[in-house]
C-alpha cells in the first residue's frame, strides 16, 4: 500500500533545483509502480506549479508505458 503522505512529499520535491534530488525522487516514485498512478493523477489535477505538474505527468506516462511493456 502506498503511503499517500510520503508520495505527496515526494511530489512536492519534484520542483527542486538539484537534479540529483529530482532523479532520486523520480526513481522512488517509479519504484512504487502502477499503484502510484491514481495518486499521481489526483495530484496533477490539484497541482498549481507548472514544473511539478509537467514532471508528474511525465511520471504517469512512464508508469503507464512500463506497465504495458511488462
Amino acid at each position: 500500500m502506498i503511503d499517500q503522505k510520503e508520495l505527496n512529499n515526494l511530489i512536492y520535491l519534484l520542483d527542486d533545483t538539484d537534479l540529483d534530488i529530482i532523479r532520486q525522487v523520480e526513481d522512488k516514485i517509479l519504484s512504487l509502480g502502477i499503484e502510484a498512478i491514481t495518486f499521481l493523477e489526483d495530484a496533477a489535477k490539484a497541482e498549481e506549479e507548472l514544473i511539478r505538474l509537467e514532471r508528474v505527468q511525465t511520471l504517469i506516462r512512464r508508469l503507464k508505458r512500463d506497465s504495458i511493456h511488462q
